[in-house]
């Protein structure tokens, strides 16, 4: 499965990045270069958010929980810690599942080019996530995890015990679309934990 790229006006993405010989053993790196910022309704899947209040409490779990827990791990280490944290291949529903909704991202925004990640298992899929519902899912490669998109409300692995009625949420920052950036720390995990309300995410944006 071809991963997306980023936007035409970004930076284009390393797409011969190979498994070193300790990627289980590297800490961990953290890269937005492949992320949709914009929001998407597939099926009963679904990741905008309720409100302002919601999305925040979402950015803010990223930023300040999951980030920072990610922080001077391996993956064996947060596999061992979190069984949120795991490989999910296209053999399984769940990963076909996120085939179709990367599809669905292409279909309904076009300006989303492909790019494959050679040798490194296009069809195998990455899932970060904490005892909250939110969920990151990606690819990883070597150390690196490459985040895809956010799952906010943990319906790729659906228990429909827990589902509430998210066909009429459709909240988005302003601008969210029109104005899509891609967040680059240059190899850093995190410059700050505070990054959501630093001065300077500015600058990292631009």
């Amino acid at each position: 499965m071809p991963v997306l790229k980023r936007p035409i006006n970004s930076k284009k993405v390393n797409s011969n990045i190979k498994l070193s010989s300790n990627g289980n053993e590297g800490k961990i790196k953290f890269d937005w270069s492949c992320f949709i910022f914009t929001s998407i309704q597939y099926k009963y899947f679904t990741n905008f958010f309720k409100d302002e209040s919601h999305y925040i409490n979402v950015m803010s779990s990223i930023y300040r929980k999951i980030i920072p827990w990610l922080e001077n791990k391996t993956f064996i280490e947060i596999e061992r810690e979190n069984k949120h944290c795991h490989l999910i291949s296209s053999e399984e529903k769940e990963g076909k599942f996120i085939q179709n909704i990367l599809s669905k991202y292409i279909e309904k925004f076009p300006f989303l080019k492909i790019e494959s990640f050679e040798e490194e298992g296009d069809d195998i899929f990455y899932q970060i996530g904490l005892q909250s519902s939110v969920r990151l899912i990606g690819k990883r490669i070597g150390n690196k995890f490459f985040l895809y998109f956010i799952d906010c409300y943990h319906l790729i692995y659906r228990n429909e015990i827990f589902d509430e009625d998210y066909k009429n949420y459709y909240y988005e920052p302003n601008n969210y679309r029109e104005n899509i950036k891609i967040i680059s720390f240059n190899e850093v995990l995190s410059e700050c934990e505070e990054c959501l309300e630093c001065k300077n995410l500015e600058k990292l944006t631009n």
